[in-house]
């Protein structure tokens, strides 16, 4: 019975850990939202050049808009939509798609009443072994109903190229997802978007893309447009550094086989041995195949 008990509460605490990020080997730099960014002073910069909203535009409060989010590059306007960081006890996972003490997430903002949006925040991962398979995984959330001008909301991994002006681009696509054309069924609630995977190009690095586009004519006015996004993460589950070196983050109390017996005190101790194991932190546990 309790060889049972183990299991059980082993699996949970793998299934728990593994729900909401894999930041024991994430490439991801910044994928929780939660190490710092920019805000952008609306009234200021508007000023500066001499700007006002043209009717019919209009713009929401610009408290907690930003022009940076660390680790990320964003490109938008204040014409079409922008970028928020959302954080604070209000803002707290379900315990579901996302943790419960996970307070932070950005939010893809369309600004004009007629629903246009034109927004992407990219970034290039790195340091990824080449011919090696890595899985994506994120949570996300959305509001952009159908209109004549169909929802395009999603994501894009690609190859790191240089355009003639010097600076780093998208090259040859290695996918593309329309997250409002799968069967997840985004829509309010968060969603946890897994399933995805990609092989490393040569040089080790990828263009990792989230758009929000609905650039459509006035029939495809639709107001409150909107997408939100958390736990970006781009791992290799055969990766045995990022979990031996979780001891940089989190002390290793013990790893053990899918039955629930104990097999080593740490990763190290595994040796060459081959299987899919637990193993348990001091902040949480996470799965190890090898």
């Amino acid at each position: 019975m309790k060889k049972i008990l183990l299991l059980g509460a082993v699996a949970a605490m793998a299934l728990s850990a593994n729900a909401f990020t894999c930041e024991h080997n994430n490439k991801v730099v910044n994928g929780s939202f939660d190490q710092g960014y920019n805000l952008w002073n609306y009234t200021d910069s508007m000023k500066a050049i001499g700007a006002e909203a043209p009717n019919p535009y209009s713009w929401e409060a610009m408290d907690n808009y930003v022009d940076k989010i660390n680790g990320w590059g964003i490109e938008s306007n204040q014409w079409i939509g922008v970028f928020c960081i959302y954080e604070g006890v209000d803002n707290c996972g379900d315990g579901i798609t996302r943790a419960e003490e996970d307070e932070s997430f950005v939010h893809f903002r369309c600004c004009n009443v007629d629903g246009w949006a034109n927004m992407n925040l990219y970034q290039v991962v790195k340091d990824l072994t080449p011919g090696e398979e890595y899985h994506l995984t994120f949570s996300c959330a959305a509001n952009n109903p159908q209109t004549n001008h169909d929802p395009n909301f999603g994501f894009s991994v690609a190859q790191v190229d240089v355009n003639n002006e010097g600076k780093t681009i998208a090259g040859m696509e290695l996918m593309n997802v329309n997250l409002a054309t799968t069967d997840l069924e985004i829509a309010q609630d968060w969603v946890k978007v897994e399933g995805y995977s990609f092989t490393a190009p040569a040089d080790g690095q990828v263009y990792l893309n989230f758009y929000f586009a609905n650039w459509g004519n006035k029939d495809a006015k639709v107001s409150g447009k909107w997408m939100d996004l958390d736990d970006v993460c781009v791992y290799n589950p055969n990766d045995e550094a990022g979990i031996s070196n979780v001891t940089d983050a989190a002390a290793q109390l013990g790893v053990y086989n899918l039955n629930g017996v104990r097999v080593a005190n740490n990763a190290a101790e595994l040796g060459n041995a081959k299987g899919v194991y637990v193993v348990r932190t001091n902040k949480g546990a996470f799965k190890l195949a090898r």
